[in-house]
């Protein structure tokens, strides 16, 4: 069989139906139901508004690990492909690979490791000069954390309250949460009132429930904000990159 990126045109036809998949779990959680459940603080001796939005089914991760395997190993297909093209040399099994490095140095020790190994040296230049060094190139540095996290854990994912948040407040009227997050099971914002107050035990009574746009996101509990780890424009961004910018830069080699 001739050297050839049609396994690799295949493996990018995959992960596009598999990210089809996942846009279409996302965008239910687009309007959801959700909840400030008053509770007491025992410990501030406050009460506190915690959070309830529906959460995504955990297959959403498994999709998602679809997704990446895909995209990931469809560059590793790349090199062994590049290597073929390259007679009379012959990838290596367990060695050839499209590396992902930050650094100069972390690139160099890739190479000798023999990722690269038999490839000609125009193909050699143009994986180098796809590096994400300096910042360049952030899709391929995401895709490698992800693929690599969820190849020895379970891709976490969260559902979080954007903007245009309405909650009705027990009948006494409703109140507006604008740009501000509401993140599953965390307590939003700080009423600041304590337990002591003749008011507590009639807030902790009050039902509030509303209506919100919302978006799914990568579970980052310490980034103050999770609009820049969404599923549906991370995953996008990746395939974009490696489909309509990567890819086409070894086509040449196989004309």
């Amino acid at each position: 069989m001739n050297p050839s990126l049609d396994g690799v045109r295949l493996k990018i036809y995959r992960a596009q139906e598999h990210l089809d998949a996942i846009l279409g779990v996302v965008r239910k959680f687009s309007q959801c139901h959700c909840e400030l459940i008053p509770e007491k603080d025992l410990k501030a001796n406050i009460v506190v508004l915690r959070a309830s939005l529906p959460e995504p089914p955990t297959s959403l991760g498994v999709i998602i690990g679809d997704f990446l395997y895909n995209v990931r190993s469809s560059l590793d297909h790349i090199v062994w492909q590049l290597v073929l093209a390259n007679p009379p040399n012959q990838p290596k099994e367990g060695k050839s690979a499209f590396p992902i490095c930050t650094t100069p140095e972390n690139f160099a020790a890739q190479v000798d490791r023999g990722r690269l190994a038999g490839m000609c040296d125009k193909a050699f230049a143009v994986v180098e000069s796809l590096q994400p060094y300096g910042g360049r190139n952030p899709f391929l540095v995401t895709l490698d954390d992800l693929h690599n996290f969820d190849k020895h854990r379970m891709l976490h994912v969260t559902t979080a309250v954007a903007d245009n948040t309405l909650i009705d407040w027990s009948g006494n009227g409703s109140i507006f949460v604008g740009n501000q997050e509401m993140r599953n099971g965390a307590v939003f914002g700080n009423i600041g009132l304590s337990l002591d107050s003749p008011h507590a035990e009639r807030l902790l009574n009050m039902k509030m429930q509303g209506e919100a746009t919302a978006f799914v996101a990568f579970d980052k509990p310490e980034a103050p904000s999770l609009a820049e780890f969404r599923v549906d424009t991370m995953l996008q961004d990746i395939l974009d990159f490696v489909r309509d910018f990567l890819f086409p830069a070894f086509e040449p080699f196989f004309n």
